[in-house]
């Protein structure tokens, strides 16, 4: 059945950290979230307008009006196979950034640069692991330039 990891215990005001696409914040699909369906249906539930990146947007708008709590014993087994979409890194690439245009339109202009860096370094690296180095050095080279920004605070 594969192994068990152990995950970091992240409670809290997560939204900013889901922003920045910080790994230690939410692990795995949206079935590793647990809602109640008041909250999803306040929120409007998943967008199926954003492939790829629906269980993204939807956390990522728990959490930007509810606090996160971790439960510490596994609830969720994910299994991982070459025909999951997430393995179309050009899908996710295309959600993600739809999915982001969303979450900016409503604020936090301040962590848009280090966000953008974050997402397009992540895509590099798995444009790198998948063998299409084209895409490798496109993402690469935005990852740099929105990194840039961010220090410099354009």
């Amino acid at each position: 059945f594969g192994s068990i990891i152990q995950l970091p215990r992240v409670e809290g005001d997560v939204a900013d950290a889901l922003l920045l696409l910080e790994p230690d914040v939410i692990h795995g699909p949206g079935s590793t979230v647990v809602v109640p369906k008041r909250v999803a249906e306040e929120i409007g539930g998943f967008d199926p307008s954003l492939p790829a990146s629906e269980d993204w947007d939807f956390i990522y708008r728990v959490a930007r009006r509810y606090r996160a709590a971790h439960v510490a014993e596994p609830l969720v087994r994910y299994r991982k196979h070459g025909s999951g979409r997430h393995d179309d890194i050009a899908k996710m690439e295309h959600g993600m950034l739809r999915a982001f245009e969303k979450a900016f339109a409503s604020g936090h202009r301040d962590l848009r640069s280090r966000a953008y860096a974050r997402l397009y370094r992540i895509l590099a690296a798995s444009y790198l692991e998948s063998g299409d180095l084209p895409s490798f050095v496109r993402t690469g080279i935005k990852s740099v330039m929105y990194r840039l920004r961010a220090m410099t605070g354009a």
